[in-house]
């Protein structure tokens, strides 16, 4: 990753906010590092609202990786845990509800509470997801997916932690498997079902970018029953009678 992109990327948010605060969410994994990173050489630290979000389940080193990394370009996080808003909606909701219900609600609340940071500070809502989840629709509708700029939605898996590489972010961010932090033991790569190297290269091909290679078959079919995460819903504006 070059640095030409890092700075590619640094005008795209300066473009993006102006001289607006940014917030976001930050979890320990190596998109939002990467996004913290790029949005603080865009607008500096001091306008930066860095806000980390656990949950009961959420892992100690997620943490100490989201202060360590902080620390290292001179942010100063907070953290709001989570857990009693999410339970609060699931009393509304009823139970019994399944992991997949819990999941959606946290990323969710952590996006209404983002945006209400936004609003008090007059500040714009940096999304941290890249092109693999974006091609895969794998993101919380409402949630994760929902900001108001994304530095790193152009590039691949494989390319953010390229990047990270090049940004300095500490090693354990890098080198953790990635996870939305969802339920206990949940991986995106155990979630997909194959390695994020793997389905870079399946969507490289898709797209063009390699000279020989199909795309497997199960990484279109996730494509095509999540594409309503990244189209806007249907109504009678779009139709012509």
């Amino acid at each position: 990753m070059t640095t030409a992109e890092i700075d590619r990327c640094v005008e795209f948010i300066k473009r993006c906010v102006g001289d607006r605060p940014i917030v976001i969410g930050v979890s320990g994994g190596v998109d939002s590092a990467v996004c913290l990173n790029l949005c603080t050489r865009a607008v500096g630290p001091n306008k930066i609202i860095a806000v980390h979000l656990p949950t009961g389940i959420t892992p100690e080193v997620d943490t100490r990786d989201v202060y360590e990394e902080c620390r290292r370009i001179g942010v100063v996080p907070t953290t709001k845990q989570i857990s009693g808003l999410t339970a609060a909606f699931i009393g509304k909701v009823g139970r019994p509800v399944d992991k997949q219900v819990i999941g959606n609600l946290s990323a969710r609340v952590r996006m209404v509470l983002l945006y209400a940071l936004a609003n008090k500070h007059n500040g714009r809502v940096c999304g941290t997801g890249n092109r693999t989840e974006y091609f895969l629709g794998y993101t919380t509708k409402y949630g994760d997916n929902a900001a108001d700029f994304y530095p790193i939605l152009h590039l691949l898996k494989t390319e953010v932690w390229a990047m990270a590489q090049e940004l300095g972010v500490v090693d354990s961010i890098i080198a953790k498997p990635p996870s939305a932090g969802l339920w206990e033991g949940q991986t995106d790569e155990g979630e997909i079902g194959m390695s994020y190297y793997d389905v870079d290269v399946g969507i490289k091909s898709y797209m063009g970018d390699i000279a020989k290679g199909t795309i497997p078959s199960e990484l279109l079919k996730i494509n095509m029953a999540n594409r309503h995460k990244s189209e806007p819903g249907p109504s009678l504006l779009q139709m012509r009678w």
